[in-house]
């Protein structure tokens, strides 16, 4: 917008509207964070305790040798 629009409609500056969105932005991506953070943490412990409930199983991993 050109300033003589931007005076006569009482609007504020275009670099500020945009020095907003982008503050905004930043603010919703690192709420997103926290959240996708707590709900990793929230996997972790789960898988933790479907693995501690299976049995352990050995010999998983060794080569098989035929002689």
């Amino acid at each position: 917008m050109t300033k003589k629009l931007e005076e006569l409609l009482d609007l504020p500056d275009s670099k500020e509207i945009i020095q907003e969105a982008k503050a905004e932005e930043n603010k919703k991506k690192k709420e997103s964070a926290v959240v996708d953070t707590r709900d990793t943490f929230r996997d972790m412990a789960e898988f933790d305790k479907i693995a501690a409930a299976l049995p352990s199983v050995k010999g998983l991993g060794k080569k098989l040798t035929k002689n």
